[in-house]
C-alpha cells in the first residue's frame, strides 16, 4: 500500500512503520545505520497491506467527522453532492468561455453580419437550454 493524493496520510504512516520496523533491528543488531532502508518500506506495505480494511473504515469515518456527521451513508451522500456542485461549476465556467469567445467573434463582425463559428456555438447553446445572451 503506498499513499494516494486522497489519502496522504498513508505514506507518514508507511514512513512511521518503516521507522519502527528499522528501530526494532537496530536494538536487536539487525541494523547498522538510523535510515530506513528499502526493505523496511517493504516490510511497512505488508503491514499496512494487512491492515487495509481497517485503514479505509478510519478513513471513511474522519471523512464522516468532517462533515459533523456519525452517519457514513449521510457523509457520503454529501460528498456526492460536492462533487456534483464542482462539476456543474466546471461545467458553467466552461459554458460562460464559450459564450464570451462566441461574442467576441461577433463584435468583430459589421452591424447586421454573423460570424459563423459564433454563430453556431451560440446556436448549440440555446439548443441545450443555455440561451446566450444578446451578442449585437
Amino acid at each position: 500500500m503506498t499513499a494516494t493524493p486522497d489519502r496522504p496520510g498513508i505514506d507518514h504512516l508507511r514512513q512511521r512503520v518503516a521507522r519502527a520496523i528499522h528501530r526494532y533491528d537496530n536494538q536487536h543488531a539487525l541494523a547498522g545505520n538510523d535510515i530506513p532502508s528499502k526493505h523496511h518500506h517493504g516490510e511497512a506495505d505488508a503491514v499496512l497491506a494487512e491492515l487495509e480494511r481497517e485503514l479505509s473504515a478510519f478513513v471513511e469515518y474522519e471523512n464522516a467527522i468532517n462533515w459533523h456527521t456519525t452517519c457514513l451513508a449521510c457523509a457520503r451522500v454529501l460528498d456526492s453532492c460536492l462533487r456534483e456542485t464542482e462539476r456543474a461549476e466546471r461545467a458553467e465556467a466552461t459554458l460562460t468561455a464559450v459564450r464570451k469567445l462566441a461574442q467576441q467573434w461577433q463584435s468583430g463582425m459589421r452591424p447586421g453580419e454573423s460570424h459563423p463559428a459564433a454563430r453556431a456555438g451560440l446556436d448549440l447553446l440555446a439548443q441545450h437550454g443555455r440561451t446566450p445572451k444578446e451578442t449585437t
